[in-house]
């Protein structure tokens, strides 16, 4: 089993880039950079052809639009290679100091689908969603090749 890491970085960010690149590397993870779709220099009817705004985010705004097709880009660039697992973040995610550990983790134990970690909220608590269900088969807008 394998997996990349992607990292989703706006080209007007490098300094986010450069602290993801410092956590990756002390944890000794290879990864890559994905170039975000920046919702601020497309029009509204361009990123109303990347994802709609009436999905299951009532009337999203151009930001979170932006955000979605970037991680709906990097899951076909994904589905595209030999990997049997990707790990995508975002450049302000703050990394513990077993993140790769917990990543092999669910790999050996063969994770299936999707596994989330959100942001922690104010109380503390970290939110998790994990779905064990394979992805493929579940996006209609992604033809699986797995």
């Amino acid at each position: 089993m394998s997996y990349s890491v992607y990292v989703l970085n706006l080209d007007r960010h490098p300094k986010r880039l450069e602290t993801m690149a410092k956590q990756l590397s002390a944890l000794g993870m290879p990864w890559q950079r994905f170039t975000a779709i920046d919702g601020s220099s497309l029009d509204q009817d361009e990123l109303d052809a990347l994802v709609t705004r009436d999905g299951p985010i009532p009337r999203m705004p151009s930001g979170a639009q932006a955000v979605t097709a970037s991680h709906l880009k990097i899951l076909k660039v994904f589905l595209q290679t030999n990997d049997t697992h990707a790990v995508v973040l975002e450049d302000d995610a703050v990394l513990a100091a077993d993140f790769a550990i917990a990543v092999l983790g669910l790999i050996e134990n063969k994770a299936e689908g999707l596994v989330n970690i959100n942001r922690q909220p104010p109380s503390g608590d970290v939110k998790k969603v994990i779905v064990g269900k394979p992805i493929c088969g579940q996006l209609e807008l992604i033809p699986c090749t797995i």
